[in-house]
């Protein structure tokens, strides 16, 4: 079943709901090493950051097809271009920074 066919045809539901569940997964035992928050929290954390991925994949896609342009760049060629294999991280970037700040946690590089 296709979840935002308008927006972009190729993502469905059941790609969604795999990766909420493998991606929660993982970021769950990556704050398990760097927060020490409740287990309630580590899983909204979890589950809020694969969500914002998401809908910064979404976003990308919707303005691109609203100057219908089919690819970002040629650079990757099959891929959608550069900004299509990173929009998702920018949002949950930004939403994992957040997060930190909050528990006043420095960025560790």
């Amino acid at each position: 079943k296709k979840l935002s066919e308008n927006i972009s045809p190729n993502k469905t539901v059941e790609g969604f709901a795999a990766g909420l569940f493998v991606g929660s997964i993982f970021v769950f035992f990556v704050l398990n090493y760097f927060l020490t928050v409740t287990l309630t929290q580590k899983i909204l954390i979890s589950i809020l950051f694969v969500l914002f991925g998401t809908l910064g994949d979404l976003f990308e896609s919707k303005i691109k097809r609203s100057i219908e342009l089919k690819d970002t760049s040629t650079l990757l060629p099959g891929h959608g271009g550069v900004l299509d294999r990173h929009d998702g991280h920018i949002a949950a970037g930004i939403f994992m920074s957040f997060i930190l700040l909050y528990y006043d946690r420095a960025l560790i590089w």
